[in-house]
């Protein structure tokens, strides 16, 4: 089995089912893999949007988002997308296809391992054939368990290798990233000394249902209303009206 369909086989065997990302040669291959295993694929119209798009999902499910993007600019284009997720510390894994070890030449060779750890993400790396699959499985394990941001290179010489797939199992979250909200009663609050309700300072019955223990439930701060004072009368100074006015002195003048 070639490396790209080992990779592909062994992402949906950890339990991927939805990925991101925009096609080139570079990864071609291994979406396509991860296509034929069962995964639903959404196109993106550029690679900063894939990105976001795996951010959000990722966020929402609770299991690590898969972003797949071309080597060189696919990579590049994607970096801020990347970087907004690693600083939040969301769970994705990207599959940057990257040029061969060969190929010092080439236009579409960076350094992805510095420009992945500058960005704040963790650089990861398929380094042989022969383990292809622990490389992969170890990358979405920190994605997942981690909670981490995690940018697998896919060289290409790598990927045209052999390797055996062995059994792979699934790989849970840690647990859910978004707790549940609480629930609180229904407004109007039952506040003490309200009419037809009890004014105990610990407890208060609501309209429809049980005692409300005031000490175990945290209470919103009290909007403290001002009172609205009287306008104080200003002292007037002269008496009379018209032309002729006559000043008051002030006493023992």
């Amino acid at each position: 089995m070639l490396v790209c369909e080992a990779v592909g086989a062994t992402l949906a065997g950890l339990g991927v089912a939805t990925m991101f990302g925009v096609v080139g040669s570079g990864n071609f291959h291994v979406t396509s893999a991860l296509v034929a295993q069962g995964a639903r694929y959404f196109a993106a119209r550029h690679e900063c949007g894939a990105a976001s798009m795996a951010d959000g999902w990722a966020r929402l499910a609770g299991r690590p988002g898969i972003l797949s993007v071309h080597q060189g600019p696919g990579l590049t284009n994607a970096l801020t997308g990347i970087t907004e997720a690693a600083k939040i510390r969301t769970p994705m894994l990207v599959l940057a296809a990257d040029v061969a070890a060969a190929a010092v030449r080439s236009n579409f060779r960076i350094d992805v391992a510095a420009m992945v750890a500058g960005a704040g993400a963790t650089p990861a790396r398929l380094h042989s054939p022969a383990f292809a699959v622990d490389d992969t499985v170890r990358a979405y394990r920190i994605a997942s368990c981690e909670r981490r941001t995690v940018v697998l290179a896919l060289p290409l010489d790598v990927q045209a290798g052999d390797c055996t797939l062995p059994a792979i199992s699934p790989v849970e979250p840690p647990g859910r990233p978004c707790p549940r909200p609480r629930r609180y009663p229904r407004w109007p609050m039952p506040w003490p000394g309200r009419p037809g309700r009890s004014s105990s300072p610990d407890t208060a019955h609501g309209p429809a249902g049980p005692a409300i223990s005031w000490s175990a439930w945290p209470m919103p701060a009290a909007r403290c209303w001002p009172r609205r004072q009287p306008p104080r009368p200003v002292p007037r100074q002269s008496v009379g009206s018209g032309c002729q006015r006559r000043i008051r002195l002030p006493a023992g003048s």
